[in-house]
């Protein structure tokens, strides 16, 4: 058993297999690293990871003879460079349904599973989470664009707008 850090995929220090307690047979015994339990690890996340061996080559069925934790490091994907028609703070567009753009990134090299996007006549209700003009909901995607579907856009009137995304793991961005 050993606690490794996610992103180098090694160990930390002082809580390596070699630095482990061996729980023995008894998988609800406490587990510590040289004399330190999981009380005093000062990572945020942590993740179980359970290892398996055969009683013998010819068994069939693995026996849980040990487990092993580590740190993760929530990685979080970026929508960034947010346009409408292909601008980064228009004025005055007169569209009716305008074209709503974004690049998205991940640290991590994954994919856009997700986004959604909200569109309000004010700032403070968007930042309230009610946007009164359109809100796609969840919408299953890796498109980094959509066209305006929501209520209709008057003339000379500004609006607001955010989009949040999410990765292939389930994860959304931080901020809209």
């Amino acid at each position: 058993m050993e606690l490794r850090d996610p992103a180098l995929e090694q160990p930390l220090p002082g809580w390596g297999r070699a630095d482990c307690d061996a729980a023995g047979d008894n998988v609800k015994g406490r587990v510590t690293w040289d004399s330190q339990g999981l009380t005093q690890l000062t990572a945020e996340h942590v993740r179980l990871r359970i290892y398996l061996q055969r009683p013998n080559a010819g068994s069939a069925t693995p026996v849980l003879y040990g487990w092993e934790t580590g740190t993760i490091t929530l990685v979080r994907p970026e929508a960034s460079a947010l346009q409408v028609e292909g601008q980064l703070a228009p004025a005055g567009l007169g569209v009716a349904h305008p074209h709503f753009s974004w690049r998205y990134q991940h640290a991590a090299g994954r994919a856009q599973a997700a986004y959604e996007v909200q569109v309000a006549s004010s700032q403070s209700l968007l930042d309230a989470g009610t946007p009164d003009m359109w809100d796609t909901g969840v919408v299953a995607s890796a498109a980094t664009s959509t066209i305006y579907a929501g209520q209709p856009l008057g003339d000379n009137e500004m609006y607001f707008w955010r989009v949040r995304v999410r990765d292939t793991e389930g994860v959304w961005s931080e901020a809209w």
